[in-house]
């Protein structure tokens, strides 16, 4: 495991649709260590049912692609941050971020419609909710 920069809270917690079955999922940002560089160790990995961890190079990268899942951690309800650096980089990009999505609106739209399509097609309550929230 690599050096962990921030731990977000995502699913239905961080949107106000959790029920009374519904516990609290987390996505780590890391930075690979000499293992998952050079021993093609899988850098984008679930941990549990309910932390996944994601290479930093790549969270960034999404970042800048206006990916709406990235997006949608820098306004997690819940940050912790290991790396103070890293906070801000956060902080400048939250600053920044409306530049980013409209440098990127086409991407943008079409991830979104297709994240709430998959949404709708788990034909749940939570599916339903999360793709009206997206909407």
């Amino acid at each position: 495991m690599g050096k962990v920069l921030g731990k977000f809270l995502i699913g239905s917690y961080n949107y106000n649709l959790n029920i009374e079955t519904s516990d609290k999922d987390y996505k780590i940002i890391e930075i690979p260590d000499f293992n998952d560089l050079f021993i093609s160790k899988k850098l984008n990995r679930e941990l549990d049912d309910h932390n996944s961890i994601t290479d930093y190079r790549g969270f960034i990268s999404l970042l800048f692609k206006a990916n709406p899942n990235a997006i949608e951690l820098l306004f997690s309800k819940e940050q912790d941050y290991e790396s103070e650096d890293f906070k801000t980089l956060i902080q400048l990009i939250k600053r920044d971020y409306n530049s980013i999505i409209r440098c990127n609106w086409n991407n943008f739209t079409s991830a979104m419609k297709g994240i709430a399509i998959q949404s709708l097609k788990k034909n749940d309550q939570k599916g339903v909710s999360r793709a009206f929230y997206l909407y």
